[in-house]
């Protein structure tokens, strides 16, 4: 009992600095990104759909600032790209600035370049402001009698989208009348566009709008350029031009796709234990989120549909804010994740809770850990309290054989074999509750020695590493990484 008060003395003098648990909490602000960890060929397929539909549910919910996984992978491109809207949108208040000055030669320039830089943004998110550099290049060539250029940038404008709303502040009649005869044109058109990934699975958007994941087919297009936009976690970002037909893309690896596949191996060899979770945590900051959505997902015996275990985690020290699993068809990937945004599951006292093994009651691990420490401690108590019993015992065998005459050799005989008897008794009783006593104070007061028994792999560092090749994965450093690897039982282990 003694080394289980001095054992807790240190947990209970570091209590005062700890955050309470509403520093925790989820609160508007906190940066958030998700992980898709697929564990077989089906869930690989469906990976890009499970990512888009959790990313939706987050930027829905209103609650997180949402780090989308084709930025936090490839930071440096997504901070190139944010630049490059500024510069568009600086260039559109320019060229409006100059056609109120009347000078649309100049409008018009800056027009184009605010459309070029456009197409280097992400179209995903920027659609719109293309659009209406589009329209007001249109709309520069109109004010400058241009009328036969301001015709055919209608015609590539109207190709994109047949929302477009013409002004009669910059277009003449003849002009408007054309672009209502493209409105209607582009309504009734058959046009069909068939885009497909490498890799499959991929998140698509054709003009600005989402398709679903590849292989898509978009109908009801008009002839003309269309501006595809792909995005995946751990691959660029890539947009191009396609006209209707069928059109294959291949994605190039991101700068930071090799952490993420480190990370992503790691949860595939322990995906329902405590190194599932660190992986999470170690991802989620080398991105600099405050929170991980961690989906697991494998193919589920119900036909098309996927198993998925889920978990929102802090990344500040791996407490499980939300836990869930489900057994879900597409059309509920965004409703489950989106349970998993509502509220924050409470601390355990000043512990972090943890969810290993597939329990859904929260905090099993560490509530494990506590019984098992507790009933030590129990042991430890009847070990010394045995040892104390049998030690006088053999303090009173000792004493009788003391007082016990030479000529009573049978008498003394017996008296002395018990006496050994329960000292070692008492010996053995001491040393057992000690032992006790230390180890249970170990489990029930402190986290020591609570990833013992792991045979993950370390850490994953926070620089890039080489990682281990498995099939479907991209390249990295002109090397292709997707070699044939060990299979589970279960299908082909891809992470993308």
């Amino acid at each position: 009992m003694l080394v289980s008060t001095l054992a807790r003395g240190p947990v209970f003098a570091a209590a005062p600095a700890l955050l309470p648990s509403a520093a925790f909490s989820a609160k508007v602000g906190q940066r958030l990104v998700v992980v898709v960890a697929p564990l077989d060929a089906r869930a690989t397929a469906q990976a890009g759909a499970l990512e888009h539909a959790a990313e939706a549910a987050v930027e829905a919910s209103g609650k997180f600032e949402l780090l989308r996984g084709v930025e936090a992978w490839d930071d440096r491109a997504a901070s190139t790209r944010s630049a490059r809207t500024g510069d568009a949108q600086s260039l559109m208040r320019d060229g409006l600035k100059s056609l109120d000055d009347l000078d649309s030669q100049k409008a018009t320039q800056l027009f184009s370049d605010a459309q070029a830089a456009y197409r280097q943004t992400d179209l995903t998110r920027t659609f719109e402001g293309y659009l209406e550099a589009s329209m007001m290049k249109a709309a520069g060539h109109a004010v400058s009698g241009e009328n036969a250029q301001a015709r055919s940038e209608l015609e590539k404008a109207f190709t994109l989208s047949s929302k477009l709303k013409l002004s009669d502040a910059w277009f003449p009649p003849e002009l408007l009348k054309f672009g209502e005869l493209q409105r209607k044109l582009v309504s009734n058109a058959r046009g069909k566009l068939t885009v497909r990934t490498d890799p499959p699975g991929a998140p698509v958007w054709v003009d600005g709008r989402f398709r679903g994941v590849s292989p898509v087919i978009v109908e009801g297009l008009a002839g003309g350029k269309h501006l595809a936009t792909v995005a995946l976690a751990g691959y660029q970002l890539l947009t191009d031009e396609l006209m209707p037909g069928e059109e294959l893309l291949r994605l190039k690896a991101s700068e930071g796709a090799g952490r993420l596949l480190a990370g992503l191996d790691r949860i595939a060899r322990d995906p329902e234990g405590p190194q599932r979770d660190a992986a999470a945590q170690e991802l989620g900051t080398q991105v600099h989120a405050d929170q991980v959505l961690l989906l697991v997902a494998r193919k589920s015996p119900q036909g098309d549909k996927l198993e998925v275990t889920a978990v929102r985690l802090d990344t500040r020290d791996g407490h499980n804010a939300a836990y869930q699993l489900g057994t879900l068809a597409p059309a509920e990937y965004q409703a489950f994740a989106a349970s998993l945004l509502e509220k924050d599951q409470p601390r355990d006292g000043k512990e972090i809770v943890t969810h290993f093994g597939g329990s859904a009651g929260g905090g099993a691990g560490l509530a494990t850990r506590k019984t098992a420490g507790y009933a030590l401690l129990g042991v430890a108590v009847l070990g010394i309290a045995s040892g104390i019993f049998f030690g006088v015992e053999a303090s009173a065998a000792q004493s009788q054989y003391e007082r016990t005459l030479q000529v009573e050799t049978v008498k003394a005989a017996d008296l002395a074999s018990r006496g050994r008897s329960f000292s070692i008794i008492a010996d053995v009783s001491y040393v057992v509750g000690v032992l006790a006593a230390v180890a249970g104070a170990l489990l029930a007061f402190t986290r020591i020695g609570a990833g013992w028994g792991s045979s993950a792999p370390p850490p994953i560092e926070s620089t890039a590493v080489e990682p281990r090749p498995t099939t479907g994965r991209p390249t990295q450093g002109g090397r292709k990484l997707d070699d044939e690897a060990p299979r589970k039982a279960d299908g082909d282990l891809r992470n993308f």
